[in-house]
């Protein structure tokens, strides 16, 4: 699920896992990218996302290893949101990524 802030600050891409809990990351337009665990599905989900666990943000583009939460939510959802990595890399700005 790709969720997007009704003023357009912040980006969220999620799954559910197996658990009924949900995880992602948040991209902040000023504060970077941010991995989550949330206790509820993704079908309630709306901004803000609450966290039960979360990464340190980190600023875009990303160098170097990536926080574990974050790292662990990019494997599950990479291939259905390609779009994730290019933020996370600097390919694409949070702009494009609003647009897409």
């Amino acid at each position: 699920m790709k969720l997007i802030s009704t003023d357009k600050a912040f980006i969220y891409y999620m799954r559910d896992r197996a658990d009924g809990k949900a995880h992602g990351i948040r991209f902040s337009r000023t504060a970077g990218a941010t991995g989550f665990v949330s206790d509820a599905p993704t079908k309630t989900q709306s901004h803000p996302v609450p966290f039960a666990v979360y990464d340190n943000a980190v600023a875009l583009p990303i160098r170097g290893e990536l926080p574990p939460v974050l790292a662990n939510a990019l494997a599950d959802l990479e291939e259905q949101y390609p779009e994730i990595h290019a933020l996370l890399t600097g390919r694409i700005t949070f702009e494009d990524a609003l647009r897409s």
